[in-house]
């Protein structure tokens, strides 16, 4: 489950960074994810 429970907290990430629209941050949400 815990891949779920990352996945989940993968796609709210997802969906703050591109409200933010900045590349940037969009990135280091993904890099703070791996």
């Amino acid at each position: 489950m815990a891949i779920l429970d990352s996945l989940d907290t993968f796609y709210k990430c997802m969906e703050k960074c591109y409200i933010l629209s900045d590349n940037i941050l969009f990135m280091a949400c993904i890099v703070n994810l791996l």
